[in-house]
């Protein structure tokens, strides 16, 4: 028995049926590479993300501490403000040399 020896309705119910094979083939294909999406997504979220927070925060911290350091120059006249202002940068960068070390740490470098 070939294809063209089958009644019409017989031909129609085997491209029906070749139609339906592929269309499952394709889902379980869709699903498989969603799954990877969601995989990386995961991924994302879970490691990269808090990654590029902790780099924007140390940015912000290493900017303010450096803008305190320049500020410090226009001290001229008080040197106990002074002596202040670089105490307190001091401290800054002991906590920016923290940050650092625990993003490190947490990046795994």
């Amino acid at each position: 028995m070939t294809y063209k020896n089958l009644s019409v309705g017989k031909k129609i119910a085997v491209v029906f049926a070749a139609i339906a094979a592929i269309i499952i083939a394709f889902g379980v294909f869709l699903m498989s590479e969603l799954k990877l999406v969601r995989e990386g997504t995961v991924n994302f979220t879970d490691s990269t993300l808090p990654s590029v927070l902790s780099v924007e925060a140390l940015k912000y911290e290493i900017a303010s501490n450096r803008t305190t350091q320049f500020f410090t120059l226009t001290h001229r006249n008080d040197v106990e403000e002074m002596k202040s202002t670089l105490q307190r940068t001091q401290r800054d960068s002991q906590r920016i040399e923290r940050m650092l070390e625990s993003y490190g740490g947490y990046c795994g470098v």
